[in-house]
């Protein structure tokens, strides 16, 4: 496995434990890194809390508190908002999924949405793979500073909606 880790505006350094964007590096706290760790080993993928609190507080009898600090550490050392996940997002009652997989931000950064794979939509979701992965583009590009604007539009019953939920 790499030892470095892309993802878009980030580096993660996982020799070094570092988050690393241009020349600034962020040292996490060991619990919280292992959090990022195991999020963006699973991107794509629902991470059970049960799931994160037996593989990074094995051992350790800690409270849901615990993981919150940890998960909003991180929001604020990528620059992320819960109400507007760009990197993870709360999946209420179930856990959190980290939104971009490195392939994914490696092939949108390299310019080709096409070879962005499609990780978060639901597995029932069926068609608009070319709308989704335009979609994780300019998410793609936004996270990275780039300011973009969206438009879903089209006829009465097209699957607008279903399309923006499954993004």
């Amino acid at each position: 496995m790499d030892p470095i880790v892309e993802i878009p505006p980030f580096r993660l350094d996982r020799v070094r434990g570092l988050l690393l964007q241009g020349d600034r590096e962020t040292r996490l706290r060991r619990r919280t890194w292992q959090v990022l760790l195991h999020l963006v080993a699973h991107a794509g993928r629902v991470v059970p809390k049960q799931e994160l609190m037996r593989v990074v507080w094995a051992g350790v009898t800690v409270g849901d508190q615990t993981l919150s600090t940890s998960i909003a550490e991180l929001r604020r050392a990528l620059g992320d908002a819960a109400l507007c996940p760009g990197f993870i997002e709360t999946v209420p009652g179930r856990g959190f999924r980290f939104l971009l997989t490195p392939g994914a931000a490696v092939a949108a950064q390299a310019g080709d949405p096409a070879a962005a794979p499609i990780t978060s939509a639901p597995a029932d979701f069926v068609g608009r793979t070319e709308s989704l992965a335009a979609l994780m583009s300019a998410l793609s590009r936004a996270v990275r500073g780039h300011r973009e604007l969206v438009l879903v539009s089209g006829e009465t019953g097209v699957g607008k909606t279903a399309l923006v939920l499954a993004f």
